[in-house]
């Protein structure tokens, strides 16, 4: 596999190993290159890393109703305290708190970020993330349009919640795809419709 030395696109390696160790707490990082001329058409490349001291999370903290911890939903998060300061499991760590509100009854769950980090060593960063749960909801009235070949109780029996349970995401996409396990049906879109008033989503099949 031969490849053109570029020293354009080898300052965007440089830059894209920076983002790399940066978005994954290593403030600090460094990443230089050696060039040596082997013979007169291959060149030897060496990127030289040098991590830092990188930023740990030395406190994690959830704040929201206190309904977050009999839900079970702040066990096993994608990071904890003492981990590495990762953009990306702290983005993963918002999503999956958002995902595990809606699938018990939060459809406009939403959850903030903050973090605090120390300019001098020891990098010893807080993390707090503040969830708006939002107000419970069920499953409002069940409404089907289209189905000319297949009867509302054929439907209805398939999926996986009925008017009045707790409304969840997850049984809502479980839902999409036990329509889309019958040969008969070519494409099935849910639409939900909240009730600003009582927050019951309608669901329309």
């Amino acid at each position: 596999d031969r490849q053109l030395l570029n020293r354009r696109e080898l300052a965007g390696d440089i830059f894209r190993l920076r983002s790399y160790y940066g978005s994954r707490g290593f403030k600090e990082i460094q990443v230089d290159t050696v060039i040596t001329q082997l013979d007169e058409n291959r060149v030897s490349t060496v990127f030289q890393i040098n991590e830092g001291l990188p930023v740990r999370i030395s406190k994690l903290d959830i704040q929201g109703n206190e309904i977050l911890e009999n839900l079970g939903i702040l066990t096993d998060l994608p990071i904890q305290e003492g981990d590495l300061f990762s953009s990306v499991k702290l983005d993963a760590t918002r999503d999956t708190l958002i995902y595990r509100l809606q699938a018990r009854g939060y459809p406009r769950a939403d959850v903030m970020r903050t973090s605090l980090i120390p300019t001098k060593t020891p990098y010893n960063a807080q993390v707090t993330f503040e969830v708006e749960e939002g107000p419970h909801a069920v499953f409002g009235p069940i409404t089907l349009l289209g189905n000319r070949k297949l009867s509302d109780g054929v439907i209805r029996r398939i999926l996986p919640f009925e008017e009045g349970d707790e409304y969840s995401q997850t049984l809502r996409i479980e839902a999409q795809r036990n329509l889309y396990s019958l040969d008969i049906i070519q494409n099935a879109s849910i639409d939900e419709a909240m009730d600003p008033t009582e927050s019951f989503p309608d669901t329309i099949f």
